[in-house]
């Protein structure tokens, strides 16, 4: 499967995440790429298979630089129907980290994917949250496209 772990870190904290679910999905057999969303156009995300977000929490929300990229496959819906989509979130605090999931999963589901519920960080990844979010990568890596 064709995975693409897209995500933007001001603190290192996302990128953390983002190598853990990338590593989870590699070991499971995932054919992926993990970059900064600065490295991704929008055609880049529509080849994938699957495509997992990540971000970290501004005011309760998605950084600008994901949401432009999101913002940029809205050309592309319907092209993305039963296309696997994930996401996830590291925050500052809990509230404002479960808003960003939420809008995370909300674009995802304006795009028709398969969802698979996001995870979120408070604070600096622990080696439980980056266990997690190997899981993670290994179980979308492992699913029927």
């Amino acid at each position: 499967m064709r995975i693409l772990v897209v995500y933007h870190s001001q603190t290192g904290n996302t990128e953390k995440m983002a190598e853990a679910i990338g590593q989870g999905a590699e070991e499971a057999g995932g054919s992926l790429i993990v970059a900064p969303v600065d490295q991704i156009p929008p055609h880049i995300v529509n080849a994938a298979q699957a495509v997992i977000f990540g971000s970290p929490c501004y005011f309760g929300n998605m950084c600008w630089k994901i949401k432009r990229l999101i913002d940029q496959t809205a050309s592309l819906i319907g092209e993305f129907t039963n296309k696997i989509g994930g996401y996830f979130v590291s925050s500052g605090s809990k509230k404002d980290g479960e808003m960003t999931l939420y809008f995370l999963r909300r674009a995802l589901e304006v795009h028709k994917m398969r969802i698979v519920p996001g995870i979120l960080c408070v604070g600096t990844p622990t080696e439980e949250i980056l266990e997690e979010c190997r899981r993670y990568g290994a179980q979308i890596a492992q699913m029927e496209i």
